[in-house]
């Protein structure tokens, strides 16, 4: 099994993804921390199917491995705590489960997107009432997923596809009505 990776402070979590992470006060960094203590590119990480390594960008209040300051690099095993200036990290671990072929349904509130358990029968976000459903597809705008029954994109307001395609086979129609709706002029009853 691949291994999984993640950082926690306080109470937000940072999942570290294969690859180079960066940790500093730069709003360009992964892990951004902010504060006066915290260099711009503080550290680095390198995660890799062997495990992490974090390395100090030559910071100028060092990065802390369990205590210990990390003179150029060190491998980080799960459990280690890191310090990077007042910032309190611990490293976790666990091994990413298999996928066992079973298909989870997912069920959303066609009123506003919310992600629902399929035993619910109301929202409990808006209190619309629910439907299971197995098709989705990806909003063309923002490519949210949405599922074919709803009207419009939860995330942007798009009008989704099931509806335009409705409204869209007379072009004409629309003009015409608005055509009807705008106010009409008086007529000039002089002859």
């Amino acid at each position: 099994m691949a291994r999984e990776f993640r950082l926690k402070l306080l109470n937000r979590v940072y999942i570290l993804p294969h690859g180079h992470v960066t940790i500093g006060r730069n709003p360009a960094s992964q892990i951004h921390l902010e504060g006066d203590l915290v260099s711009r590119d503080h550290a680095h990480l390198i995660i890799d199917d062997d495990g992490v390594r974090i390395f100090d960008d030559d910071s100028e209040n060092g990065v802390f491995v369990n205590g210990v300051r990390v003179e150029e690099s060190r491998a980080l095993v799960h459990g280690d705590d890191l310090r990077v200036a007042f910032f309190d990290l611990r490293l976790e671990e666990q091994e990413k489960a298999s996928s066992d072929g079973k298909t989870i349904q997912m069920v959303f509130c066609t009123e506003c997107g919310a992600v629902l358990t399929p035993e619910m029968r109301f929202c409990t976000q808006c209190g619309a009432r629910t439907r299971r459903y197995s098709k989705t597809e990806a909003c063309g705008s923002c490519n949210a997923t949405v599922t074919a029954d709803m009207r419009f994109c939860f995330r942007c307001g798009q009008q989704l596809g099931k509806r335009e395609r409705r409204s869209g086979g007379d072009a004409g129609a629309f003009a015409r009505l608005a055509e009807r709706a705008a106010p009409k002029e008086p007529r000039d009853t002089e002859s």
